[in-house]
């Protein structure tokens, strides 16, 4: 009979803790969720969502949003804190369901963010201050696969920690000329038709990873990177290139570490047109229409390059005596130990015959 009293207490106790819960969520239900510190009311800021890393940075994910009123609407709610580390939209660009066209210029208001990923959207316009706040911030802004015709490249100059720019894959006619002394990884690939000066990356002095591939390119400027004196990748694959002038690729430095040119219709190249390699330097010219490796055009890149690889797979050598020098260099103790190793196994010539292993007797009895 002494178990009443106790289990009576208990019964009072479980009834308050139930109300007390009923309580709580009724007051989680004004308030929509509980917050997640720092990031905003997850109810006023859906279809996006926000969460933290284990630093207390903020990302902001907006995959979700499917027009540009939309993305207005979240971004009026009200945020606590307003540094934020990522903003990410990642679309299909094949749904139609998804009409983000544009970012007005105050659609963000005071946020401002480190790293910015909008691809596969219906984006066409993106206006000049939109990510203004973000100037002193910004380091990453890759906005590939949209449809963007306009871009407001005057104003990458105030961002000036900005070291990743990427507009792969837009509908971007022109490339201007801008500032930047921070920008390390420009890439522009798959803009058909993208037009640019001669001198559009004078002011970009420690632009390191350059892409400019697929963009119908049919002639390389002479000197246009000779200021980029930390200049380690370039590519210019499937484009329309049909030859490369003196001076094409003269960088002071030797800092070129890897030159991609596959897969265009090369075949004339002008003395020194390639200076400026590393000696472990990888140059892809696979799939052009290079006949012939004579001594005059050719040593002068291979000499910079002596531990490096050369791939000319896919070009119709003739394998006649333009190449000889390659097989019997006197300045080597055994013959065509000097150039022949930089070349890749899967070159051959237009019949088929690995070029490294061509033999040097045939040379030796017909060129000289």
């Amino acid at each position: 009979m002494a178990l009443r009293p106790v289990l009576a207490v208990l019964v009072v106790l479980l009834v308050a803790a139930v109300g007390f819960a009923a309580k709580t969520r009724a007051l989680a239900d004004t308030r929509g969720f509980t917050r997640d510190l720092p990031c905003p009311n997850e109810v006023d800021i859906l279809p996006c969502t926000c969460h933290t890393n284990v630093l207390g940075d903020m990302t902001m994910d907006c995959s979700l949003v499917k027009t540009s009123e939309e993305l207005e609407r979240v971004f009026n709610a009200t945020f606590p804190f307003n540094e934020f580390y990522e903003l990410i939209i990642e679309h299909n660009p094949g749904d139609d369901n998804y009409q983000l066209t544009e970012l007005k210029s105050d659609i963000f208001h005071n946020l401002y963010f480190e790293k910015v990923i909008i691809t596969g959207t219906k984006l066409e316009v993106i206006e000049e201050s939109v990510f203004s706040y973000s100037y002193d911030t910004l380091k990453q802004l890759n906005l590939q696969d949209n449809k963007i015709n306009d871009f407001p490249f005057e104003s990458m100059t105030l961002y000036v920690n900005l070291e990743i720019l990427v507009l792969d894959n837009n509908q971007l006619p022109t490339l201007e000329k801008f500032i930047s002394n921070s920008l390390k990884t420009l890439s522009m690939g798959y803009n058909a038709n993208l037009a640019f000066t001669w001198d559009v990356f004078e002011k970009m002095p420690n632009l390191v990873n350059l892409n400019l591939e697929s963009i119908n390119l049919r002639d390389i400027p002479q000197h246009i990177f000779r200021n980029l004196t930390q200049l380690v990748f370039l590519n210019f694959n499937n484009n329309d290139l049909i030859d490369l002038e003196e001076d094409t690729f003269d960088s002071e430095s030797r800092s070129l570490g890897r030159l991609l040119l596959a897969n265009n219709r090369i075949y004339d190249i002008q003395r020194f047109a390639i200076n400026g390699i590393r000696a472990d330097a990888i140059i892809d010219m696979s799939n052009n229409r290079i006949e012939t490796l004579t001594r005059l055009i050719w040593q002068p890149i291979m000499d910079q390059m002596l531990g490096g690889i050369l791939d000319l797979t896919g070009n119709p050598l003739v394998c006649g005596c333009d190449m000889s020098w390659l097989y019997l260099d006197t300045s080597s103790v055994i013959p065509s130990q000097v150039y022949l190793p930089i070349i890749t196994d899967h070159t051959t010539c237009y019949d088929g015959t690995q070029v490294k292993f061509l033999d040097y007797h045939v040379f030796q009895k017909h060129c000289t």
